[in-house]
């Protein structure tokens, strides 16, 4: 009885996995299916002014020590975002009021421009600090970085 029971189980989980695994596929240029509509997920060539323009939006930039962004790269950005997808990362470094501080942010993109911004390795209660490390390594720690000067030259 038991056995039956964990079979259903199983094989009602894999359905369940097969019918969200088929909610996260793309074409071959990059777009995402959704509803008979094409949006462009691709990184577009002016994302570092579009991320810059971002991040100065968002902090005093006079506090800002160091700043790098990553080159264009693939990674996971979580089942409902569309599995792995095309992002851009940053990496900001600030004078706080006590300590100096970091963070990370992800950037996705749609029809040319930013649709989601997201922090992978922020504490997220609900997946705790060990998953926001594994969503930091599989999304923006494998990425390169590069410096970003235009945030430093937008700080003057």
């Amino acid at each position: 009885m038991f056995c039956r029971r964990s079979m259903i189980w199983v094989s009602q989980a894999c359905a369940l996995f097969a019918m969200l695994g088929g909610c996260a596929t793309t074409d071959e240029a990059g777009g995402a299916k959704i509803a008979g509509t094409k949006t462009t997920t691709a990184i577009p060539a002016n994302y570092r002014q579009l991320v810059a323009r971002h991040i100065a939006a968002s902090r005093d930039l006079k506090t800002v020590l160091k700043a790098e962004i990553s080159r264009p790269g693939e990674g996971w950005v979580g089942i409902f975002d569309g599995g792995n997808r095309p992002i851009a990362c940053a990496s900001v470094t600030f004078q706080g009021p006590l300590i100096q501080q970091g963070y990370t942010v992800a950037f996705l993109f749609e029809n040319g421009q930013i649709a989601k911004v997201f922090y992978p390795g922020g504490y997220n209660p609900a997946i705790g600090a060990v998953g926001a490390a594994l969503q930091e390594g599989l999304s923006c720690g494998q990425l390169s970085y590069v410096p970003f000067p235009e945030i430093v030259k937008s700080k003057r």
